[in-house]
């Protein structure tokens, strides 16, 4: 659990400050929304369970139970099969998308309910950071992406949670593997995949190109502990 202050809290107060306005969603925000100002913009939160659902399934988050919001809008962040095509003049999703199987679905339905010139704005863990969950793991390469996308995610997923378990929970031989099973199991929400800043924006370039994805990049940052990014929807 990370408490967000300092540069960080700097560098999302100005991002959301700049073009989060009107109305939308926060997908999986738990206990760090993103900050917005109430007078600008109304945010309904989207999450696939419900608070003390949530709070059963990741119990490390129960010191932090008053922050989770309960959410709006009970759906799968990454299907978003409820929210109506071009219907949000915001999307926000912080340290969403490396939760997500397939990142490339993913980005294609953030844009699909995104109204034209809305803002999808996309924060990251840092990988880079050596006190990353996920510093020293293989970062995601964009050939995978696309086989799991066209493949099915479910060719990959065993080996991700092998990575979580190792990486993350610093875990070895039976005891590893026996945590596998358990989370796999649960369905428990791991880190799928990871990005530095210099393989996060080609990410995005990337999927742009190949979806033919109507956005394009507005601004960014970069702080030890995430990478934040607006793009903007520019379809007629």
């Amino acid at each position: 659990m990370t408490t967000i202050g300092g540069e960080v809290a700097t560098s999302r107060e100005a991002l959301a400050r700049r073009f989060i306005h009107g109305s939308g969603i926060e997908v999986g925000a738990l206990d760090a929304a993103y900050p917005v100002d109430p007078s600008e913009a109304k945010v309904r939160y989207v999450d696939r369970f419900g608070k003390q659902e949530l709070l059963v399934h990741y119990p490390e988050l129960l010191p932090r139970a008053a922050l989770i919001r309960e959410p709006d809008i009970i759906e799968d962040g990454e299907h978003l099969t409820s929210i109506a095509d071009g219907s949000q003049d915001f999307l926000i999703a912080a340290h969403f998308l490396e939760h997500c199987e397939n990142p490339l679905a993913t980005l294609r339905n953030f844009t699909r309910v995104l109204k034209r010139q809305g803002c999808l704005l996309l924060a990251i863990p840092n990988t880079a950071n050596p006190q990353s969950w996920d510093h020293g793991r293989l970062l995601t390469d964009f050939d995978h992406l696309v086989r799991d996308d066209e493949v099915g995610p479910e060719i990959s997923r065993a080996h991700h949670y092998w990575e979580w378990v190792t990486y993350a929970g610093k875990m070895t031989g039976a005891v590893a593997a026996a945590e596998q099973a358990k989370l796999m199991a649960m369905k428990y929400s791991i880190h799928f995949h990871c990005w530095t800043y210099g393989t996060f924006i080609p990410f995005l370039h990337h999927a742009m190109v190949r979806d033919r994805l109507s956005l394009r990049i507005v601004d960014q940052y970069e702080n030890d502990y995430e990478i934040g990014v607006v793009l903007r929807h520019t379809a007629d």
